[in-house]
């Protein structure tokens, strides 16, 4: 499948991501339209992507730390009883 460049909504992205303070991005649409792709796109190696799943939230952390320790060596060395403790 072709991936259709979406210059818009990449440069919305963006700006969020360049902003100083935190925000929330909400990205929806149906199933298989690029929305992951069009994430992956715009986030530079510095940047983290985890796509979560439905699996039990200890297992998400562990997966989530071992992504961070990617981009901040050793995060994933540590264990994180709750989600309030990892961030």
């Amino acid at each position: 499948m072709k991936f259709v460049d979406r210059k818009d909504e990449a440069a919305r992205l963006k700006d969020a991501l360049a902003r100083e303070k935190s925000s929330l991005v909400v990205m929806y649409g149906r199933r298989r339209l690029g929305k992951s792709t069009l994430i992956k796109r715009v986030l530079s190696e510095n940047d983290v992507y985890f796509l979560a799943d439905r699996s039990e939230g200890q297992h998400q952390r562990v997966l989530l730390a071992k992504v961070i320790a990617q981009v901040f060596p050793d995060f994933d060395k540590l264990t994180y009883p709750d989600w309030e403790s990892m961030f």
